[in-house]
């Protein structure tokens, strides 16, 4: 496989516009795109957060931009920080209002440390509130197609959200185990556009994680 081509995959999506900045210096994505310095895992991220929320859009439901206030335009991070900081696209499921956020970061519960992974289905934002999150992603890119998803990245991401104590509500759950077009969003797990790790099905069935390979490549697959 070549190497990831992020403007032909935004362009797919119909997403490459001036009217989204990202925080800190507030380019476009095209001027970031254009200028070569930006890595091609942040864009392997962000476009994986976007196929989230098309696979909400088209299976869940209908999807609303949000931006942080005092802003008009869409506000992306360029690395974690606080979700009140960034837009995120808001849906309705099971009546409650919930949002497909990007890379911001979450605190456990009586824990120091943080986590941000690269996509979230939360409870919508809330100042002084702690969210109720409901589903996690994250994306790993390989300059090389042919290196999987280490063992260590396996467990480092069950540890993770096993600390964020995800819970779902059941409709939403529902919701997710029928999504077809994008099996990997069926339940929290780990995307990468290369490939599987040596970790043995049975372990993700007992983790309750899946993995999805070769993603954007025509040639996708989702396991357990």
């Amino acid at each position: 496989m070549s190497a990831f081509n992020v403007q032909k995959k935004l362009k797919e999506l119909g997403v490459l516009s001036r009217s989204m900045r990202w925080s800190k210096d507030l380019r476009s994505l095209t001027e970031m795109i254009q200028s070569g310095k930006t890595p091609q895992d942040f864009f392997f991220e962000f476009w994986c957060y976007l196929c989230a929320v098309r696979t909400v859009q088209q299976e869940i439901g209908a999807v609303k931009l949000v931006v942080p206030n005092g802003q008009t335009l869409a506000i992306w991070p360029l690395k974690p920080g606080a979700a009140v900081n960034f837009s995120y696209f808001s849906f309705t499921a099971d009546n409650i209002d919930l949002g497909v956020y990007p890379g911001v970061e979450f605190g456990y519960k009586g824990i120091a440390s943080t986590f941000a992974p690269d996509i979230s289905i939360r409870s919508a934002i809330k100042q002084a509130v702690q969210p109720e999150i409901y589903a996690v992603w994250d994306a790993k890119y390989r300059s090389n197609p042919d290196k999987g998803i280490s063992r260590s990245e396996v467990y480092a991401f069950n540890t993770a959200r096993t600390l964020l104590a995800i819970s779902y509500s059941a409709q939403l759950k529902q919701a997710l185990d029928d999504i077809t077009h994008m099996p990997c969003f069926r339940a929290c797990g780990l995307i990468t556009n290369g490939g599987f790790s040596a970790e043995h099905n049975d372990t993700l069935v007992a983790l309750g994680l899946f993995e999805t390979a070769r993603f954007g490549t025509g040639s996708e697959a989702t396991r357990p």
